[in-house]
C-alpha cells in the first residue's frame, strides 16, 4: 500500500510542477508609467474586433490560467500528502492485519534479512 501511495504522490507532484511551470501563478504588473485606455466600442484591428471583445477574451484566458495554476499547486500538495501517508500509515496498519489486532506498544519491524553465508 505504501508503494502505491508513494507512486501516486510522485506522479501528482510532477504533474503539478509541470502545470505550475507552464501556467505559473499570475504576477502583479509592475511596469512604471501611465497607460491610456480606449473605449469599449473602439475597433482595434482590421476584422472589426472591439476593445470589449478583446477584454472578454483576456478575462477568459486569465480565468483558465488561474484555474490551471491553482490545480498545479493543489496537485503538489496532494502529492506531498500521499507521500507523507506512505511513510506514516504503515506504522499504524500492518500489511497482514489491522492495527487493532496488534498488541499495544509493539512496533512494526522490517523483515529479517537472511544471511546467504560468508564467501
Amino acid at each position: 500500500m505504501e508503494r502505491v501511495l508513494n507512486t501516486l504522490g510522485l506522479v501528482a507532484g510532477i504533474v503539478g510542477v509541470v502545470l505550475i511551470f507552464y501556467w505559473g501563478p499570475p504576477q502583479p504588473i509592475l511596469d512604471p508609467g501611465i497607460g491610456l485606455a480606449l473605449e469599449s466600442g473602439t475597433p482595434i484591428d482590421e476584422s472589426g474586433k472591439t476593445v470589449a471583445a478583446h477584454d472578454a477574451e483576456v478575462r477568459t484566458r486569465r480565468k483558465t490560467h488561474e484555474f490551471i495554476s491553482s490545480l498545479g499547486l493543489l496537485l503538489v500538495a496532494v502529492g506531498f500528502a500521499f507521500q507523507l501517508a506512505a511513510i506514516w500509515l504503515p506504522s499504524y496498519w500492518p500489511a497482514n492485519g489491522r492495527a487493532s489486532e496488534r498488541p499495544s506498544g509493539t512496533a512494526l519491524k522490517p523483515p529479517a534479512v537472511q544471511d546467504k553465508g560468508a564467501p
